[in-house]
């Protein structure tokens, strides 16, 4: 095919700005859910700008709402944990109601003193071991007891043999 006018190409010297404006009609192809099994179960549909808005502020209303909730139930925990002694089993029901754990966290030391047999190579003896190859874990029997966090230490090995 033959063009008969020569054609040239110029480079854009100036740059086009562009001002948004909000159409609450514009329409847009959304996906409804967060997660699908596969991406053939997700689903699809239309919806105008005024929708997708109305969303976000209610899911800035709901964030709110949330978060004066979990400040109210922060105080009511509180509250129920120092006033446990008079209200008694009235404060173990208000925490059932609401799904409140009352508990107290506390610090405690523990004095242990651990007898282990060990099997060594030939030729070595308890003066070749070192408190930093072995290690110290702790649990608890009790379910109402929570270890949220501990720190072991071993000071000495003693031989006893």
């Amino acid at each position: 095919m033959d063009f008969p006018i020569p054609a040239t190409v110029a480079p854009m010297t100036e740059q086009v700005a562009l001002t948004p404006s909000y159409d609450p009609k514009a329409t847009i192809l959304v996906r409804k859910g967060y997660y699908y099994g596969t991406p053939s179960d997700a689903k699809y549909d239309l919806e105008n700008a005024d929708d997708i808005s109305r969303a976000f502020w209610r899911v800035d209303a709901l964030t709110e709402t949330n978060n004066r909730f979990s400040r109210a139930s922060e105080k009511v925990q509180e509250y129920l944990t120092e006033n446990y002694d008079e209200l008694g089993d009235h404060a173990d029901e208000i925490a059932r109601l609401l799904g409140i754990d009352l508990t107290n966290t506390i610090e405690v030391e523990f004095d242990v003193t651990i007898k282990a047999t060990i099997t060594i190579p030939v030729g070595k003896d308890a003066s070749d071991l070192s408190v930093y190859d072995f290690d110290i874990e702790i649990s608890s029997n009790e379910s109402e007891y929570e270890i949220e966090e501990f720190d072991a230490e071993i000071d000495r090995i003693r031989d006893n043999s």
